[in-house]
């Protein structure tokens, strides 16, 4: 699962607790049952396939982290919002949010740069992740 270049992305690709892997997807479910979202509409905000928030929600798939971000941001909450701890790439996000270069960001959590730049370029996802920061 870990590559050479990046020895930590496997570390951080996979939620490391079914139960918190539970507790995720049952809010999923519950905010976007609460927000009237259906996968489709979900896809539109966050860019994760339809195909891929069905088989989430139904536990046909694991979410990459990358994945799992996209949906619980699209959706209005951090993972620690409902998990007892702060996941590495979702500190990584609050530090660039809080003005952190990506480097540093790095630096401190052990993420890859090139998975940082992947939320950092997404304008939308950037905009909503300011937003459930606030709240």
């Amino acid at each position: 699962m870990a590559s050479a270049k990046h020895p930590k992305v496997g570390y951080m690709t996979s939620i490391t607790s079914k139960n918190e892997q539970v507790k995720l997807v049952d809010e999923m479910k519950a905010e976007m049952g609460y927000q009237k979202l259906t996968c489709q509409k979900l896809s539109d905000l966050t860019g994760v396939s339809k195909s891929m928030i069905s088989q989430v929600l139904i536990g046909k798939r694991n979410p990459s982290i990358e994945t799992l971000m996209r949906m619980c941001v699209g959706l209005g909450f951090w993972p620690s919002d409902v998990i007892d701890r702060e996941l590495p790439i979702e500190s990584a996000i609050k530090y660039i949010i809080d003005g952190k270069k990506l480097k540093d960001a790095k630096r401190l959590t052990g993420v890859p740069v090139s998975l940082l730049k992947k939320f950092y370029n997404d304008t939308d996802f950037m905009e909503h992740a300011i937003f459930v920061d606030e709240d």
